[in-house]
């Protein structure tokens, strides 16, 4: 069973051709950032530290209980990880790792 929470391995691809366990990791990952609302809140994620669903929803244009589904699959993809709750709000951030890892598995010199 594969992980996804964890970070992905950075072995290029380069090298040798991609197994199958890898390329099932992958494309977990990327079927994660297949969706537009996904993409738009890895964006906002990454231009702060940590940002909380009440202002990731508005900034979206789509309601906290969507954005908590969206957070739920890129989390469990490993791109994403939760900060602090404060009260009822919970904040999460971009773990850059795992999409700078991400990249450099698909192109070994992007980065």
């Amino acid at each position: 069973m594969i992980d996804t929470s964890a970070p992905i391995c950075c072995s290029p691809v380069a090298a040798a051709p991609m197994t199958e366990d890898d390329a099932l990791e992958v494309a977990i990952r990327l079927k994660a950032l297949a969706d537009p609302v996904r993409v738009r809140l890895m964006s906002l994620l990454l231009a702060a530290d940590e940002v909380c669903t009440c202002d990731l929803a508005p900034a979206v244009g789509v309601t906290e209980a969507t954005v908590s589904h969206h957070l739920s699959v890129l989390k469990k993809a490993g791109l994403i990880s939760v900060g602090e709750r404060r009260g009822m709000n919970v904040f999460y951030r971009a773990r850059r790792e795992s999409l700078g890892a991400l990249c450099r598995t698909i192109d070994p010199n992007c980065c």
